[in-house]
């Protein structure tokens, strides 16, 4: 799996640029928020980090009632080892 960090947007109104700093998104209200039911979604770690998984999730689970939305437990998958 890889990943890309975008870089904030910026909105162009009446030859002006303006910027969105991090802390001005983190005030916006999520738009369209996707719950995660039971047995919709997978958390999938290394069989020598489930301490680390479990703290994932509960983390998850702690910030999206802040967010309004709702994580029901996963399917976990744990691989016996990482070149898995």
């Amino acid at each position: 799996m890889s990943t890309n960090v975008l870089c904030p947007p910026k909105i162009f109104k009446s030859n002006q640029i303006i910027h969105c700093d991090e802390a001005a998104l983190r005030r916006l209200p999520i738009q369209h928020p996707v719950n995660l039911k039971k047995d919709q979604w997978v958390m999938i770690y290394a069989q020598r980090n489930e301490s680390q998984a479990q703290q994932v999730y509960e983390t998850m689970k702690m910030a999206s009632r802040q967010l309004g939305i709702q994580i029901e437990e996963p399917h976990w998958i744990w691989l016996e080892n990482e070149n898995d």
